[in-house]
């Protein structure tokens, strides 16, 4: 019998200093769900810029996250929103370090992780990833409260491997994951890959706990890592030596544990979670069309093309399995070299 496929469920907590709040309220309209329009207020980022719209200073690194998904003071049924009350309160009162310095907010900011692709007309018109987080809810907290950067995902385990530098192996390990979610606000689930990486501490039991194709809950943390540059003194000739900036930051998700597989729990509720392989290709295959038809639509609006975007797929349910043993045999994703940092 056919089941309905399902999203993945992730949740993160954010805690540190607020760096910076570029949050504002706009008059606008929302559509109900009668089809009416109605005038309404909405939180959006400044300036249009959406990943930046709310930064935290962590121990592990400042990190910055959207603004609030169409968050508007009244609901598509018409109703007062209450989510729109508290964020409002965010806006008018909270006081971020670039303004108020020492007096900042101390906050914990609830997320979710959620890779996407879009087009990019700066990359030679590709597709790439953004908005890897969702924004749920901030609240202020006690300064002793500990900084945290956490982070819990469901996912499919697609790949592990060597993790790379200079042509010889870290000693860490990169596993590619699948989670599921919408390519587009009106279009059906697509699977999507990005990457985690594996501590040198935990490889061997990652590797002896998953194996490719399972479906399991990944805890990871983000962290901030200075790339490049160098330490060393140089001789300098006379005077002051000039202060330079070298190198660049990256943001690396760290595994820091995970539960054990979905497909290998002795609970028939947990083994339900589990996406079978014939879900699996399902979704890659979907996530093909999506961005297929990403690229397509943002070369058409690049070069001011009247003509329509093609539709996207849909497979919501599933009947007959596969009979292959690895759901991700012969099938075309992303590079791997570029899917293993989405925020890049």
């Amino acid at each position: 019998m056919a089941r309905e496929i399902r999203r993945t469920d992730s949740q993160g907590l954010i805690v540190g200093v607020l760096s910076e709040l570029a949050l504002e309220i706009i008059d606008d309209e929302i559509k109900l769900s009668n089809g009416k329009t109605k005038k309404c207020k909405r939180i959006v980022a400044k300036d249009k810029k959406f990943n930046n719209a709310i930064s935290i200073e962590t121990a592990n690194g400042t990190f910055s996250f959207p603004a609030p998904s169409f968050c508007s003071s009244i609901t598509r049924e018409g109703e007062e929103s209450k989510s729109f009350k508290s964020w409002e309160t965010v806006v008018n009162e909270y006081k971020d370090k670039l303004h108020y310095g020492e007096n900042a907010d101390r906050v914990a900011l609830t997320v979710s992780y959620a890779p996407q692709v879009s087009y990019n007309r700066q990359k030679d018109d590709v597709l790439v990833y953004a908005n890897s987080f969702n924004t749920r809810y901030i609240t202020r907290v006690s300064e002793e409260t500990e900084s945290s950067t956490d982070m819990s995902t469901e996912c499919i385990i697609k790949a592990i491997r060597p993790e790379m530098r200079n042509e010889e192996e870290t000693g860490r390990k990169i596993v590619d994951i699948m989670t599921v979610g919408y390519g587009d606000a009106d279009t059906p689930l697509i699977g999507i890959v990005s990457s985690l990486i594996v501590p040198e501490n935990l490889v061997d039991d990652f590797e002896n706990t998953f194996e490719i194709g399972q479906t399991c809950k990944l805890d990871f943390e983000l962290k901030k890592v200075r790339v490049g540059g160098s330490q060393a003194q140089q001789s300098h000739g006379f005077g002051r030596q000039a202060k330079v900036n070298e190198g660049f930051s990256v943001t690396e998700r760290v595994v820091i544990g995970g539960d054990e597989p979905y497909n290998d729990s002795d609970m028939e509720t947990t083994q339900e979670l589990a996406y079978t392989k014939a879900e699996i290709k399902s979704l890659l295959k979907d996530f093909e069309i999506v961005k297929k038809a990403k690229l397509e639509k943002g070369k058409e609006n690049a070069s001011n093309s009247n003509s329509k975007p093609r539709g996207l797929g849909h497979r919501a349910t599933v009947e007959t399995p596969a009979a292959s043993d690895n759901p991700f045999d012969d099938v075309e994703i992303i590079d791997d070299e570029d899917d293993e940092n989405p925020f890049m």
